[in-house]
């Protein structure tokens, strides 16, 4: 005879399912909600590249200026761009910083159990938020861009060649997988590389009037242009800028140094487009 369960029993395992159940429905409810505004996010970045890729050069079509230099009124809208995008560099580096050390422990002969636990734990936590914190990222950098009517092609150059071929920074990934493209050696160095070709032939041309040519100034892009064929990995001017470039930015080296966030360098150059019905960040 199967024993007859006491009602404070029954009380406390329907309390249980109660409880149970209500933790899941608000699990459900928060993923939902987290989706949303996660698309929501991905979708506001996408409509307005879009918009910024119709006004302005795209990063596949973008060509820097005749003379090789980055007019100064130029980089006071990428600065602004980038002051716009600080308040969400904190959050950014955090959820780089726990998936950084998550992939270390891959490496390690016998990681700690209680850090990885607590990594673990901090990475559920930021399920919640790491969608809407890249999605609102990549939003508010396009936003800005439009404020400021510059494309992401120019945007892109400027960050480019001031952060990595002149200040020395490299490649961070957010997030370490084999089967997640590579922002920068997959895509974006190879359409600097476009752009400096581009120059090049738009110099190249300027040769045959004398009031114009600057053979001296142009063998630096050549060089560059040449050094670059085929390597997908070196950093676009990473032996040194051409002078007038450089030149370009040295007054405004203190703000790029302070306004610098290398944990979210792929959200800055990073494409936000539809498949299906999900979005691919490339």
């Amino acid at each position: 005879m199967l024993p007859i369960m006491s009602d404070a029993k029954r009380k406390t395992l329907t309390g249980c399912a109660i409880g149970c159940g209500v933790m899941l429905l608000l699990f459900l409810v928060g993923m939902g909600t987290t989706t949303w505004f996660t698309f929501r996010g991905y979708d506001q970045a996408l409509r307005t590249r879009e918009t910024l890729d119709q006004l302005y050069a795209s990063q596949a079509s973008y060509t820097p200026p005749p003379d090789g230099t980055i007019p100064a009124e130029r980089m006071q809208r990428f600065l602004a761009v980038r002051r716009a995008l600080v308040p969400f560099c904190e959050r950014v580096s955090e959820h780089q910083q726990v998936f950084q050390r998550l992939s270390s422990y891959e490496d390690m002969d016998r990681p700690s159990v209680k850090e990885v636990f607590a990594d673990g734990g901090r990475v559920i936590t930021g399920l919640f938020r790491i969608g809407f914190d890249f999605g609102d990222y990549v939003a508010t950098r396009n936003e800005a861009l439009l404020a400021r009517e510059m494309g992401l092609g120019e945007y892109t150059w400027i960050y480019v060649t001031a952060y990595f071929s002149w200040l020395g920074h490299r490649p961070v990934r957010i997030i370490e997988e084999d089967d997640r493209p590579r922002i920068f050696q997959d895509r974006v160095f190879a359409e600097i590389r476009g752009m400096i070709e581009r120059h090049v032939a738009a110099r190249q041309a300027d040769l045959d009037h004398p009031a114009t040519a600057d053979p001296a100034g142009l063998a630096a892009w050549r060089a560059e242009l040449e050094a670059l064929g085929g390597d997908a990995e070196r950093i676009p001017f990473e032996d040194g800028l051409p002078p007038e470039l450089e030149a370009s930015l040295q007054p405004f080296r203190d703000e790029l140094v302070e306004l610098a966030c290398p944990a979210a360098c792929e959200l800055e150059v990073v494409r936000t487009e539809k498949a299906g019905s999900r979005y691919d960040h490339r």
